[in-house]
């Protein structure tokens, strides 16, 4: 695959890429604020995370989706992500592990969950009618979302904190 180098760092969207990244590699974001203009999408056994607290790493989203995580070995840790748009959320967790992060919407969702496990985090939705967790083990299929020291608030009118479908 391409190479993201600390001397010749690439952009977000390249580095968690899997035409950048193989099985086992760790992508390790510089603090500051990245605005990517795509969704983020984390498919393959990385650890993406920043170098400390989830406040010195931003991940600004104007996409439907902020970031995806989608495979049982993958994690997302130390960011916080902000996004604005859509009904996917900042954080759409379908498999693989979250932790120390953030993820505040204005949007529909913050955290859309299924089959993954988040811990010592945020979901925060600021939005009319938002929810901040969602969990979707429904359906078809046998499916496991574990929370663990997780906040989940919503603050806009008519909004919902933690919402269940199984």
């Amino acid at each position: 695959p391409n190479t993201c180098l600390a001397a010749a760092p690439c952009s977000l969207a390249d580095a968690t890429n899997p035409g950048y990244t193989s099985p086992g590699d760790e992508v390790i974001l510089a603090p500051g604020t990245y605005t990517p203009g795509v969704a983020i999408g984390i498919a393959e056994p990385v650890d993406v995370h920043g170098t400390g607290a989830p406040d010195l790493t931003h991940i600004v989203s104007d996409q439907v989706l902020g970031v995806a995580i989608s495979h049982p070995d993958a994690t997302l840790r130390n960011v916080t992500v902000d996004h604005s748009v859509g009904n996917n959320g900042a954080l759409l967790g379908v498999s693989g592990t979250v932790s120390n992060s953030k993820f505040v919407s204005s949007g529909a969702v913050s955290c859309a969950m299924r089959n993954i496990v988040i811990r010592d985090s945020f979901c925060i939705n600021t939005g009319v009618s938002g929810t901040a967790a969602w969990i979707n083990d429904g359906g078809a299929g046998t499916y496991s979302s574990v929370l663990r020291n997780v906040t989940a608030v919503s603050t806009g009118s008519g909004s919902i904190g933690l919402m269940v479908l199984a």
